[in-house]
């Protein structure tokens, strides 16, 4: 009897040594449940070990009506990596952002020019349509997605399309492209025409007044899917090509904290020196609308018909447009 109950004795001793070794061990397990007084607090901040909690990710499901507005998006891009999705905008430095987009891809010439940047086919971009469409919802309403667009001034983006494609345009098989298409009866001849390639306020009364007259470089930036308005209540962050350099670094910084030293702050430029909107790379941009500005908007009558045509532009709360004067 005295022989069992040392054998009972013993084999408790164990038992309560094994079940403490078991709790020391499983002690970074339990401390996440453990109330967070002070010297709890000061413990976590010390100990690398603990296990900390992800931020809660947050999403809804798209309604039908959203789902088949979200069909309609034309060249929104994904970086999959970064959880982002860009929605460029013609003539709001598109073209540099298509590049920066394809540097974030790890494509090896990212800096291309031409038309191919332009086109899905050779630029190859990851459009949002390619993906299944039982993701949207979670892509497009996610709160670990960021959803941005860059918008610009109406009256600016306006000159910079008309320096462009009208007083810059190239002549393509005997017809003038752009002005042609502001004009009905597509004769170099006709009236139209000649008030459009006549003077910047002849081009916006035509843009204003033409039925024929709406192109993608000139469009409100309100209206740029016009079957999927319900897109704006997705985007979450939204930059100015007036302030591009300032907020462009703020987006690269809001998906990773390395992510405006790999891609932003340098590689761009003609010496590869410059950081993307820099003072000395093209993004600055190749009209120069903006210095140009004031010779063009030189009468009340030009800034009436300009803010007419964008007026969604400039009521559009989200965009945060102020009439430039």
């Amino acid at each position: 009897t005295r022989t069992n109950s040392i054998i009972k004795a013993v084999s408790f001793l164990v038992l309560l040594v094994m079940l403490q070794l078991v709790v020391v061990q499983q002690l970074p397990l339990f401390s996440r449940f453990l109330p967070q007084t002070a010297a709890n607090t000061d413990n976590k901040k010390t100990s690398a070990f603990l296990p900390t909690r992800p931020r809660p990710v947050t999403w809804r499901n798209l309604t039908a009506a959203e789902l088949n507005s979200a069909e309609n998006f034309r060249a929104v891009y994904v970086v999959a990596e970064y959880k982002l999705i860009f929605f460029p905008l013609p003539k709001v430095a598109c073209s540099v952002f298509k590049k920066l987009l394809r540097r974030m891809m790890h494509i090896e010439n990212w800096n291309i020019e031409g038309d191919a940047l332009h086109y899905t086919t050779y630029n190859n971009l990851t459009e949002l349509s390619t993906f299944p469409r039982q993701e949207w919802s979670r892509m497009l309403t996610g709160s670990d997605w960021t959803r941005v667009i860059f918008v610009r001034d109406p009256k600016e983006r306006l000159l910079s399309a008309y320096l462009d494609k009208i007083v810059n345009e190239r002549l393509r098989n005997g017809m003038w492209e752009y002005s042609l298409q502001c004009c009905s009866t597509r004769n170099k001849e006709d009236a139209c025409v000649k008030q459009v390639i006549g003077s910047f306020q002849g081009f916006a009364t035509a843009v204003r007044d033409e039925c024929c007259c709406n192109n993608h470089h000139w469009s409100p930036q309100s209206g740029w899917m016009d079957n999927a308005k319900s897109w704006r209540k997705f985007i979450n962050f939204v930059g100015h090509l007036e302030t591009a350099a300032t907020n462009t670094k703020e987006m690269l910084n809001r998906l990773s904290p390395e992510a405006w030293q790999l891609y932003g702050a340098s590689g761009w430029g003609d010496d590869g020196n410059e950081s993307v909107f820099g003072a000395n790379t093209a993004a600055s941009h190749s009209t120069g609308a903006s210095s140009k500005f004031q010779q063009y908007f030189n009468t009340s009558e030009i800034h009436r018909i300009v803010e007419e045509i964008y007026a969604d532009d400039y009521n559009l709360e989200i965009f945060g447009l102020v009439k430039k004067k």
